[in-house]
């Protein structure tokens, strides 16, 4: 929040692609929190390389991978990465406290799903060793995020890919016993995953769309042909849809 940063700028200023764990830490502590979500969104912006000289920095460039990435190779970046951590506090405080910036810095999305994985492990271990606990990160659809989430959690595979869990720190999932033979999900988490719900409704609607495809929910099956069906059965007012936005090219 802007009051979070007025509140942050005299102790240590914002830097670009400084991870602020001591000064999150301080936060918490101050709200008395133990508990958050970690937030993670890419957006593209203008690329344009600025001189900040109250820090004696240049922004813009895409932040390198490695520390020994010379400056003469990294670009300008096209795309800004930012993080996010939302304060979880008991069911009984009435006040929900405003997200606080992580990080933000510049990057053109040239990463794999093992960088992205890697990232998570990095914030989730520097929290613990400060004693708070990130129960969970949420992302945008993107291919990569996804496939980060899936070789974290061990989603829909029969053979674990990744062991990354500790027995004193995993979430136990409790799994209805008759899902076990289509819900690939080991029952052992150390953190949870969410996506936005604009995303989730954008990939139902997209793979309902596809006229070669069909939407498996357990043992049913959703097509297009349930859309004609609720088009022309319920009012648009309750529905909002026409069959005119079914005429989509796939």
């Amino acid at each position: 929040s802007i009051q979070t940063i007025q509140n942050n700028w005299s102790y240590k200023p914002y830097l670009e692609a400084e991870f602020r764990f001591n000064e999150s830490e301080i936060h918490l502590n101050s709200i008395q929190c133990q508990y958050i979500f970690v937030s993670e969104y890419c957006s593209a912006i203008i690329p344009r390389i600025e001189y900040d000289s109250n820090l004696d920095t240049f922004n813009g460039f895409v932040t390198p991978l490695l520390e020994e990435d010379l400056l003469e190779t990294t670009p300008q970046a096209n795309l800004v990465n930012i993080h996010v951590i939302q304060p979880i506090l008991d069911s009984h405080v009435n006040i929900l406290p405003a997200a606080t910036v992580l990080s933000a810095y510049g990057t053109d999305q040239k990463i794999t799903a093992i960088d992205i994985l890697k990232r998570w492990l990095m914030i989730y271990n520097q929290f613990n060793s400060k004693g708070i606990r990130v129960l969970g990160f949420s992302t945008d659809g993107d291919p990569k995020y996804l496939r980060a989430i899936r070789l974290a959690a061990n989603y829909f595979v029969k053979t674990q890919i990744l062991n990354i869990y500790n027995d004193k720190l995993s979430f136990t999932v409790k799994i209805p016993s008759g899902w076990t033979a289509w819900f690939f999900l080991s029952s052992s988490q150390l953190f949870l995953f969410m996506q936005d719900g604009t995303h989730v409704c954008t990939k139902i609607r997209n793979r309902m769309l596809l006229k070669t495809a069909e939407l498996t929910m357990r043992h049913y099956e959703v097509s297009m042909q349930h859309l004609y069906d609720l088009i022309r059965s319920k009012n648009k007012i309750n529905q909002n849809s026409s069959i005119s936005d079914l005429n989509v090219k796939n």
